[in-house]
C-alpha cells in the first residue's frame, strides 16, 4: 500500500498504533520480557453469536520462524473460563497487508473473522520463538468483535443415549416408517407419527420388500443380505413346509422329522444290560466289606502289638 505522508492510508496508520489491539492493553509477553510489534496486525474482524458477545476476544499466543507469523485468537468469559477460538498462519512470501480468515473451533464454531498482517519481515526480526500473552496484555477493541445474526449454533442428535454426532454444517430430516415431516414456518418443522406411512405393501410394489416386524436372529445367526435364514436336514433329519389351518398365515409351519435313527439295542440286550449291571453292584458290595474286615483284623493286630511292648 503507497505511503502518503500526509494523510497515511489506514493499514499504514495501524502499522505504527496498537489498534487493532485495545490501546488499554501494554501488548507485551507473559513473561514481561516481549513486546508484540505495533506493525504485525493492523486489522481484525470477528463475527460472534450473540451468547459470545461478553466475552473478550484477545491475541492468545504469536509463534514466529523465518517461514511464516502464526497468530492464535482466544477469548475468556466473565467467569474466567479461557477457550481458543482459532488462528490464521501467514507466510512470509504472502507480504505485507495480506488479510487471512479463520473458523472458530469446538465451542467456539459459531465464531468467524478475519486478520491483515502488516510487515511481517519487521516483526520476524523484533520477535521470534513463540509468546504467549494474557487478555489483559493484548486484547481486541470492543468494535472488532460483532455480533452475527441469529443462528444455530450445532446440532446434537442422538439415537436414544448414545450420540451420533455434532452437526454445525446443513443437517437433513428424512422421515423413516411411520413418521410425516411438515413445514410449518421458518422456525418450525412439524413431526407426525402416522402408522403405516412410508410402508410398501408387497402386493402394491412388487420389486419392493415390505420392512415389518421380523426375526432378527436364531441362536444369535442374523439372516443373508436377502433377510432369508436357511434350513438344511442332516443324516436322518427333514425340514419340510406344512399347512395348518388352525395357524393365523396358512404355510407358517416347519416341520422337522427324523427318518431314520432309532434305538441301537432291543428288549433282550437291555434285560442283559440290567442283569450285568445288578452283578457288579454284588460284587462292589462283597468288596467293600471285605475291606472293613482287613481293616478291623489289622487294628486288632496293631493292639496286641502294642500291648505286648515294654518300655
Amino acid at each position: 500500500m503507497a505511503n502518503n505522508f500526509i494523510f497515511p492510508e489506514w493499514l499504514n496508520a495501524n502499522s505504527v498504533r496498537a489498534y487493532p489491539i485495545s490501546e488499554n492493553g501494554n501488548r507485551m509477553d507473559v513473561t514481561g520480557s516481549i513486546k508484540l510489534p505495533d506493525s504485525l496486525i493492523v486489522d481484525a474482524s470477528i463475527s460472534v453469536h450473540v451468547s459470545l458477545s461478553s466475552s473478550i476476544f484477545y491475541i492468545s499466543q504469536v509463534s514466529v520462524s523465518v517461514y511464516n507469523i502464526n497468530i492464535q485468537i482466544s477469548r475468556i468469559t466473565p467467569e474466567g473460563a479461557i477457550s481458543i477460538v482459532g488462528g490464521i498462519s501467514a507466510p512470509v512470501s504472502g507480504g505485507n497487508y495480506a488479510s487471512y480468515t479463520f473458523n472458530g473451533i469446538q465451542d467456539n464454531s459459531s465464531v468467524t473473522g478475519s486478520i491483515t498482517v502488516g510487515d511481517i519481515k519487521q516483526a520476524i526480526t523484533e520477535v521470534s520463538g513463540v509468546i504467549d500473552f494474557t487478555h489483559t496484555s493484548t486484547p481486541f477493541e470492543n468494535t472488532i468483535a460483532n455480533v452475527s445474526l441469529p443462528m444455530v449454533r450445532k446440532v446434537d442428535v442422538y439415537d436414544g443415549a448414545a450420540k451420533i454426532g455434532e452437526f454445525s454444517d446443513i443437517l437433513k430430516l428424512k422421515a423413516g416408517r411411520n413418521i410425516s415431516l411438515s413445514y410449518v414456518d421458518n422456525q418450525t418443522i412439524r413431526i407426525d407419527a402416522v402408522d403405516g406411512l412410508n410402508t410398501t405393501q408387497p402386493d402394491l410394489c412388487p420389486v419392493t420388500k415390505y420392512v415389518g416386524p421380523c426375526i432378527k436372529t436364531i441362536n444369535g445367526i442374523p439372516p443373508d443380505i436377502e433377510g432369508n435364514f436357511i434350513l438344511t436336514g442332516g443324516e436322518c433329519i427333514t425340514v419340510s413346509p406344512e399347512n395348518n389351518m388352525a395357524a393365523a398365515d396358512n404355510g407358517n409351519v416347519i416341520v422337522i422329522s427324523d427318518t431314520c435313527s432309532k434305538s441301537c439295542c432291543g428288549c433282550g440286550e437291555l434285560e442283559e444290560l440290567v442283569a450285568g449291571l445288578r452283578l457288579v453292584e454284588a460284587q462292589l458290595n462283597l468288596l467293600r466289606s471285605n475291606i472293613q474286615e482287613v481293616d478291623s483284623r489289622s487294628n486288632q493286630m496293631l493292639a496286641n502289638i502294642m500291648a505286648g511292648m515294654s518300655f
